[in-house]
Formats: C-alpha cells, sequence, structure tokens
C-alpha cells in the first residue's frame, strides 16, 4: 500500500509539473506523441478559425512601396475585376471566386511557398459571432500591457495565446471559444478583463493597447469586417516573429502542441473578486458566453 500512495504521489507531481512547463511552452513529447502535418493543420484550423468562405492575402505594391490586404480571389486582375479601382468592391464583385482556406494553403504559410506575401482571417461572421477574440499592442510597452492582461485572464480560468506580431514591434494576445459566440459579447469580455488589468496595475500605461479583433460588434453592409494576419508565417517565423511566446517573450519551439494544449474558456472564476471582477463575474453569469440570444 505504501508504494502504490507513492507512485500515486509521483505520477501527481509528475502532472503537475509538466502542467507547469506547459504554461511556459515546453513540452515532453514521446516518440508515439508527435503529430503529423495533417494533424498540425487541423489543429490549426480549429482554432484559428474565421469566415469559411473567404480569406485575405498580403501583397505588396510597387507603386505605393507598401503591403496591402485583399480578399484571395481566384480571378483577381482578370477581366471585370475592378480589386484596386473600387474601393471595398470584392464583397459585391459579380466575378469573384473566393476559395476557402485549406490545408494546402496553411502548409504553404508554414513553409514559406505561398505566392503572396502572407494570409489572413476575417474573424467576424455572416451572423455577427466569432470563434475567436484577438487583442492588438504596440508601441515600445506592448508586451507589458499584453502580459498585464494575459495574466488577469488566467485567473478567471482563461488561457489566452500571446504572439509576437510579424514586425516583432507588437503582439497579440489571442483568446478561442469552443462555439460562435456573438461579438458583442466577445468584444465586451475582452473590454472587461482590459479594464481589470488596468486597475490591478496603475503604472502601467496602456496606450500600447490599440484595438480588437473583430474589431466590430456587427458585420458591415457591404464588406468583410476587419481581418488579421494568421502567425507562424514562415519567413517572419524564422526571425522569431510571427510566433507564440511564453510569458518571458520567449518563442515556444512546439507552437502547434502548446497551441493544442489550450482549453476553451468555461468561465470557471475565483472567489476573491475586486469591483471590476465583480462585473467579469455578473456578465459572464448573466449574459452566458456561448449563449446565442
Amino acid at each position: 500500500m505504501q508504494y502504490e500512495e507513492r507512485i500515486q504521489h509521483l505520477e501527481q507531481e509528475d502532472a503537475f509539473l509538466k502542467a507547469e512547463l506547459r504554461k511556459r511552452g515546453y513540452f515532453y513529447l514521446s516518440a508515439n506523441e508527435k503529430l503529423s502535418t495533417i494533424d498540425k493543420i487541423e489543429i490549426y484550423l480549429s482554432y484559428f478559425r474565421g469566415r469559411p468562405d473567404v480569406y485575405a492575402d498580403r501583397y505588396f505594391s510597387k507603386k505605393h512601396q507598401k503591403f496591402g490586404w485583399n480578399p484571395a480571389c481566384d480571378r483577381s486582375f482578370q477581366a471585370g475585376c475592378k480589386k484596386g479601382k473600387i474601393k471595398n468592391y470584392c464583397s459585391i464583385c459579380p466575378i469573384s471566386q473566393f476559395p476557402s482556406l485549406d490545408g494546402v494553403i496553411l502548409k504553404h504559410h508554414f513553409t514559406g511557398k505561398l505566392t503572396c506575401e502572407g494570409i489572413g482571417i476575417y474573424p467576424l461572421l455572416t451572423d455577427n459571432t466569432c470563434y475567436l477574440l484577438a487583442m492588438d499592442f504596440d508601441e515600445d510597452n506592448w508586451f507589458d500591457g499584453m502580459l498585464s492582461v494575459y495574466k488577469i485572464a488566467l485567473r478567471y480560468d482563461i488561457y489566452p495565446l500571446m504572439e509576437r506580431s510579424s514586425s516583432g514591434h507588437g503582439g497579440h494576445l489571442w483568446l478561442f471559444f469552443e462555439m460562435p459566440v456573438k461579438a458583442l459579447k466577445a468584444r465586451k469580455l475582452g473590454s472587461l478583463l482590459i479594464q481589470e488589468a488596468m486597475e490591478g496595475n496603475k503604472n502601467l500605461n496602456f496606450d500600447s493597447f490599440d484595438r480588437m479583433f473583430p474589431n466590430q460588434d456587427y458585420l458591415p453592409q457591404g464588406g468583410f469586417g476587419n481581418l488579421i494576419a494568421l502567425p507562424l508565417r514562415h519567413d517572419t517565423y524564422l526571425k522569431g516573429n510571427s510566433s507564440f511566446i511564453n510569458d518571458l517573450q520567449q518563442v515556444i519551439d512546439h507552437p502547434i502542441e502548446y497551441l493544442a494544449s489550450l482549453p476553451y474558456p468555461h468561465m470557471t472564476l475565483p472567489t476573491d473578486f475586486s469591483a471590476s471582477s465583480t462585473a467579469l463575474l455578473h456578465y459572464v453569469t448573466h449574459n452566458q458566453l456561448y449563449q446565442t440570444e
């Protein structure tokens, strides 16, 4: 009996230590735990879910010497295409043929074989719901602001993902939902987390916070809503950017395995509430996150 108790204690200790390491992005992977390319693509697409009928690609304009984004289209610049001539025309273009974001395109995204300069998704779905919320941070103190919100989220058993942006001068804090959530509710949750972080650290300047994605509660007429670039883009990832990072700003070596370890929020809240914590508690209990009405 003594040996059984000792084994149980060691197993519990092992599970605890592995969980703590996973928070920092470190994994113990046995030979039979390694993911195939197909597995990685499926996991990635199950978290980074935007509109299924359209995605965006990034281009470089030689004329204007800057990067831009357009809806990916198989008929771009063919006869009848007015891309670049009429603003926001793509959503009503009669000849448009938008491809879906699939495993082949995503594999090219990971390996640097895209024919464009990057790809992005439109988080706001046609029914004004979303599968994710991303908070955008920039300026010199972008990481301090993002980390502060990240820690507040953990207090509520919400496990966000921190990403260093492709430029290396900003970051995105991603929250993922198990099923579609009204964009209005998702954005309200994000606002409350930021409010809590600001109240908890009066010395922290939140000028670094830029905006949230989706950037609207409701889909604008004649548009797709704001887009956000997808992380793990090959060329920037090699430089340590467009990467998932831990609370020490270290790049996580097994990004897809780490992504798969993130539980969806179930809103299990602690009992020690500050003023804004109470607001957050009231929000998620009286306006259930996954309730569609």
